[in-house]
């Protein structure tokens, strides 16, 4: 991650990082050299892969980006913990988004590019015996969202028509509907089951309920004591 993006700078405000026993390093998962240094550095005992582009519109506009870091990003981490000797030493989770008995069916560029790092994965597992594991993690959610994704822009959007900033926003389909979960409690969920229990290959994570997308706009609503009205575009009548 850049070193000022608003995601990495809400770590600061939980006072000096050596105090809660933890470093940050800044990385780069299109630099195999970098992650090569920084792993043979640290010479971790657990390897979480979360980094990726994972905007799906933005896929689209940056599918090269997109595959060198969410794809070949995966084949660099994993040649990394080859080259530093920890193949023996390290457990290694590795996000992707699907549930175990969907067909892999790619439908963004985002996707496919996770369906290599899925599949490499599994490569490395079976020809180094790496503890290699892929985890299916269902949308999860924090404070730490990126404001161009659709739960910040709804919770920040009403939040400005709360002040008098803002008179209305656009959405998409509100009839949409995602399993959203807390992302605390999915690496909880993450270190228990899969470190500590020993399970490898994959891991299933979702919050168990599907929530439509108006539904998060009308709570957000309720919690500033507003009602919102919907207004469709004639172009987006049935």
């Amino acid at each position: 991650s850049k070193t000022k993006t608003p995601a990495l700078s809400l770590n600061w405000q939980w006072g000096d990082c050596s105090e809660m026993n933890m470093k940050l390093h800044c990385d780069d998962l299109t630099d195999s050299t970098c992650l090569v240094k920084i792993i043979n550095e640290v010479k971790p005992t657990e390897i979480y892969n979360l980094g990726a582009q994972s905007h799906v519109k933005i896929s689209f506009d940056l599918a090269e980006y997109t595959a060198d870091v969410d794809g070949i990003g995966t084949l660099r981490l994993l040649d990394a913990i080859k080259t530093c000797g920890l193949i023996n030493s390290v457990k290694f989770l590795q996000e992707i988004p699907q549930k175990e008995t969907t067909p892999f069916y790619p439908r963004s560029p985002y996707e496919a590019a996770k369906l290599y790092a899925y599949w490499i994965v599994v490569n490395f597992r079976e020809a180094y015996n790496l503890f290699a594991v892929n985890g299916i993690l269902f949308k999860h959610e924090s404070s730490r969202r990126g404001t161009n994704f659709v739960t910040q822009k709804i919770s920040r959007s009403v939040a400005k028509i709360h002040l008098g900033q803002l008179e209305y926003f656009s959405l998409g389909n509100l009839d949409a509907k995602r399993d959203w979960g807390h992302a605390e409690d999915y690496v909880e969920l993450k270190e228990r089951r899969i470190i500590h229990q020993g399970h490898q290959r994959r891991l299933s994570t979702v919050a168990g309920a599907e929530s439509r997308l108006k539904r998060v706009k009308e709570t957000d609503a309720v919690q500033m004591h507003l009602e919102l009205q919907c207004h469709c575009p004639f172009n987006n009548l049935p």
